[in-house]
């Protein structure tokens, strides 16, 4: 799991609770993630998500950068 302050109990619990990927926990929403994942409070639940989104994000805006990076060489 690449969250931050995600250690590897927290991240096992979300893969056993179907959560195996960023994106999932980015779409999740803060009551279902609470609910699915034990001693999950609200509040967690609603950082994780946060903290999800902001990273895929961070990830779609480094993608788009290098593919405007490839489009400019393409031009010469």
């Amino acid at each position: 799991m690449e969250l931050p302050a995600v250690k590897r109990a927290r991240a096992l619990q979300l893969v056993r609770a179907g959560y195996k990927r960023i994106e999932d926990i980015a779409k999740a929403s803060v009551d279902e993630l609470a609910n699915n994942v034990a001693h999950l409070s609200r509040s967690a639940a609603d950082h994780l998500i946060s903290a999800a989104r902001v990273m895929l994000i961070e990830k779609v805006e480094n993608l788009r950068a290098e593919a405007e990076d490839v489009m400019e060489e393409l031009k010469l």
